[in-house]
């Protein structure tokens, strides 16, 4: 904790050792006791998302009686954050990761650069690696940039899908890739098993979050995604 908010004092000493940041986004609070319940977790100040219900809590606080039973870990998402995710698989590269998603929390102006090797040899200590700088502005609409990925490696990915999933309860009047406006899609089952460029928001899911998912784009390509209200 004390690494992220170096000034505040809360972080100097041992009331925050029970909890840590996992990167600049997430906070995460074990639950170690048999209670069902978890006491003493510190948000600093700033706006903070509970992951699970997508709930806004404003921080500079401590929540005492947080519903966590043994199977449930509490973790806290900083507004702004950009949280890119791979398919779910066991072990890396046993699936491809050539459809990437990325997980917003709009705030104002926020930035992730996305780093990746080839994931199994030590060839990133000689340069063998990239990154790629993800943008998200929030003003009265909401535009993501994926900047062109900076360096190569083996099994760099020419080309990428992308999901966005971006909290918010407002509905986007449209929502454009590249200028091109794309189709509202209007139900989770059409965005599923439709193979095309669409949208859908989904008012039931963490208070709110529109989905949006792309056609296969060339990642040395700066790319450009806004949503429109």
């Amino acid at each position: 904790m004390v690494l992220e908010f170096p000034k505040d004092s809360v972080t100097w000493g041992k009331l925050t050792q029970y909890q840590f940041m996992n990167g600049e986004w997430l906070l995460v609070a074990p639950v170690y006791k048999s209670e069902g319940k978890r006491d003493s977790i510190y948000l600093p100040k700033g706006k903070w998302i509970d992951y699970w219900n997508g709930e806004t809590i404003n921080g500079n606080i401590w929540l005492n009686n947080y519903n966590a039973p043994l199977d449930k870990l509490p973790v806290f998402v900083k507004e702004g954050a950009i949280i890119p995710m791979y398919p779910l698989m066991n072990f890396d590269g046993e699936k491809l990761a050539d459809t990437l998603t990325l997980d917003i929390y709009p705030a104002k102006k926020s930035s992730f650069d996305l780093y990746e090797d080839d994931g199994i040899t030590r060839e990133h200590r000689n340069g063998a690696f990239a990154k790629t700088l993800i943008e998200v502005d929030k003003e009265k609409n909401i535009s993501i940039v994926i900047n062109t990925a900076r360096g190569n490696y083996k099994g760099l990915y020419k080309q990428r899908s992308y999901i966005l999933q971006i909290h918010g309860k407002a509905v986007p009047k449209r929502v454009l890739v590249n200028g091109k406006v794309i189709e509202n899609l209007l139900l989770k089952n059409n965005f599923i098993n439709k193979n095309v460029e669409g949208f859908y928001f989904d008012v039931n899911d963490r208070n709110g979050i529109v989905n949006i998912k792309t056609k296969f784009l060339n990642t040395s390509i700066k790319q450009n995604i806004e949503l429109v209200y």
